[in-house]
């Protein structure tokens, strides 16, 4: 249900209302890198093979076990897909490399159309920060008026990870900023 409801804000964000195929199918692959945290198994070496795996078992495990849910035009594409993947398999995939990576995480869209999966303690207005020399980003949240923040958890963020984010800075592309943590 997880899935259904994230693809649906997923779908309803601003940035993809009137988009492009192009700009609809790059969004629809980084939804899927970030369902595993772009931990995807090596032999769906791309976000290609990776999107129509991940939508295939979704969909086809959603239609299995809730017969009931109409599923939009797109998924029921997929619930047949001709992927050679076995029904269990596919629980397998969703087991492993999307459910034990999205427990006690929660999906979000940024103001500037970026996606990622953080702490379910996440909320409306705090801001993710890469800090120099740290290996994952990280959530901050404004502690009352005095300018300080207190670290909430970590988070993924497509396109941020892997030090993409260090060479954007370096680029000129991102600023430094200095936080005071609480």
């Amino acid at each position: 249900m997880a899935f259904l409801h994230w693809r649906a804000l997923l779908l309803d964000s601003p940035s993809l209302r009137g988009a492009s195929d192009g700009t609809h199918t790059r969004y629809q692959e980084a939804f899927c890198r970030t369902l595993c945290l772009n931990q995807f198994p090596p032999k769906w070496d791309d976000s290609q093979k990776w999107t129509a795996i991940c939508y295939h078992v979704f969909a086809s495990l959603i239609n299995e076990r809730l017969k009931y849910l109409p599923l939009d035009r797109e998924l029921r594409l997929y619930i047949n897909a001709d992927l050679n993947i076995t029904p269990d398999a596919r629980r397998q995939i969703l087991r492993q490399d999307c459910g034990s990576r999205m427990t006690a995480r929660c999906f979000y869209l940024t103001e500037e159309g970026g996606m990622g999966m953080g702490s379910g303690f996440m909320a409306p207005g705090d801001i993710i920060v890469v800090p120099l020399g740290c290996s994952t980003p990280l959530i901050l949240r404004l502690e009352g008026s005095s300018g300080e923040y207190r670290v909430v958890g970590d988070v993924y963020i497509d396109g941020y990870m892997y030090g993409e984010a260090a060479h954007q800075w370096k680029h000129g592309k991102r600023k430094l900023e200095v936080f005071m943590l609480h």
